[in-house]
């Protein structure tokens, strides 16, 4: 990003600011652009090294826990938290375990917290971090059934993180091959 950009603006003239006002438009356009550019870097590398964390950490024999939530999701930290918990468990799950879960490590939040912010992180933040998945129950997004190896499981994580289909395919087919 381009640092150096400097106006000079008489504050006190009133035609002055008019007169300049285009330019520092012009300046906040290039430097917003120059903004999401960085931001769509930034989100591919996050994705990138979460995904060669979670194959060192498949390879490794390590449990492949992958955040769900990426920069620009800006889940709070309640949230973060629920989502943490789903996706570290691999299996459909209701608000109720979800609260145990949370209240078993230190955290007091009340049942509804949890069951609104499930159904809001599901339904409303794109893209969901996690899944609905039937009446009551929510699951990470590589849940599909309770069949699903390991391998599956980190590979549908993976995808859900945004680094593609054919990355998960390759997880998935590396953890099949090492340790199935």
């Amino acid at each position: 990003m381009d640092s150096s950009i400097s106006l000079k603006v008489d504050l006190a003239n009133p035609e002055i600011i008019e007169e300049k006002l285009p330019e520092a438009e012009a300046a906040l356009a290039r430097l917003q652009e120059e903004f999401a550019q960085k931001k769509d870097e930034l989100a591919h590398w996050h994705n990138l090294v979460v995904w060669m964390q979670a194959m060192v950490r498949a390879a490794s024999g390590e449990p492949a826990v992958v955040p769900s939530s990426q920069p620009n999701q800006h889940l709070t930290e309640l949230q973060a938290m629920v989502v943490e918990v789903v996706n570290r468990e691999m299996r459909k799950i209701r608000a109720k375990d979800v609260t145990a879960i949370l209240q078993s490590e230190g955290h007091r939040i009340p049942g509804d917290t949890v069951s609104n912010t499930l159904w809001y992180v599901a339904e409303k933040v794109s893209p969901p971090p996690i899944r609905r998945a039937g009446r009551g129950f929510y699951a990470p997004l590589a849940y599909e059934n309770d069949e699903a190896t390991p391998g599956e499981a980190v590979a549908g994580l993976v995808a859900g993180i945004g680094a593609g289909a054919l990355a998960a395919g390759a997880v998935n087919s590396l953890l099949k091959a090492g340790g199935s």
